[in-house]
């Protein structure tokens, strides 16, 4: 019960089935395992890391470079792309790559018709991971715009903040 559901738990899961495991339930906050006898070889690969392809893409735009990423399992990367769209990153969709072109102007926060500011904020899955928040801050700093940034789901994660308005951050 209220067990995680990110991409990582469910291809492990899934692995272990393959296996001969009995997990039910898989992407859901309910798993039912049934134990098992023994379990057997398998093949797998693994998924990528969806931190570091967010932090590929905040290193491609804060130094204004194109990158490609690839391989990053577009349907596991949850709110991911979608955020860093709405922070004026433009993100292209290459068969299951990233494409990142060369933001030589910048880029610019979505701003709102009604005046309000955009808010960033992290939650399970498939929320934006907790992890990227910091990439997120620091690229908010070189980008034109405001943007809010709550962290939700650890206290203290970004006491960094400070050092950052030290550096003439606002």
């Amino acid at each position: 019960y209220n067990a995680a559901c990110e991409p990582y738990l469910q291809q492990l899961c899934k692995m272990l089935n393959r296996m001969g495991a009995n997990i039910s339930g898989i992407g859901s906050n309910m798993l039912h395992i049934e134990g098992v006898e023994e379990l057997a070889g398998t093949e797998h690969t693994m998924l990528p890391d969806m931190i570091e392809i967010g932090s590929w893409i905040g290193l491609a735009a804060m130094t204004k470079s194109e990158l490609t990423v690839k391989n990053v399992s577009w349907d596991d990367l949850g709110q991911i792309p979608t955020v860093f769209r709405k922070l004026g990153i433009t993100l292209e969709k290459r068969g299951d790559d990233i494409q990142i072109p060369e933001h030589k102007d910048g880029y610019k926060i979505q701003n709102f018709i009604d005046g309000s500011i955009l808010t960033v904020a992290d939650a399970p899955w498939p929320g934006l991971t907790p992890d990227l928040l910091s990439i997120i801050l620091v690229m908010a700093t070189q980008a034109k715009g405001e943007v809010l940034v709550h962290q939700k789901m650890f206290e203290s994660r970004l006491f960094f903040v400070d050092k950052l308005i030290d550096m003439g951050a606002k």
